[in-house]
């Protein structure tokens, strides 16, 4: 990530980083409510009872969806008040999109802890990180 910060800074200069951070900045104040740490829950509660594993994450999968749902919508809300540029809008939404992803990704991440199985989580990490950098690299 300090590589690809690194790059993306180089790439931009200093105005387009601004906007960059903007829309980082402005994003992560709703990422909060993508999760209200249902992931640490998920984790405690399936490693204490493994049998009921399949009715936690049912669940928890559904109401991550809504709260994403709901995140989602309230950055587009929010966003219209501000008197921002196309470009920074559109880009709030993707990366808005982008936060909803990664918030599903870190539940299913949580599943491979609480079931101990480490591995897995590291390396779904490993793609992640791989595939994030690949990706900004290519379009920049």
């Amino acid at each position: 990530m300090f590589f690809l910060t690194t790059l993306i800074a180089r790439y931009l200069g200093a105005a387009g980083y601004g906007k960059f951070s903007f829309v980082f900045a402005f994003v992560a104040l709703f990422a909060v409510l993508a999760d209200f740490s249902l992931s640490t829950l998920a984790i405690r509660e399936v490693a204490r009872n493994k049998k009921l594993a399949r009715k936690y994450i049912d669940n928890i999968a559904v109401i991550k969806l809504i709260l994403g749902i709901i995140t989602f919508a309230l950055i587009i809300i929010v966003i219209q008040f501000l008197e921002k540029t196309p470009e920074v809008k559109t880009l709030v939404y993707l990366v808005g999109i982008w936060v909803v992803i990664q918030r599903f990704t870190q539940f299913f991440q949580s599943i491979f802890r609480a079931f101990e199985k480490m591995q897995y989580e590291a390396f779904s990490k490993i793609i992640y990180s791989t595939a994030l950098f690949c990706i900004a690299f290519s379009v920049i």
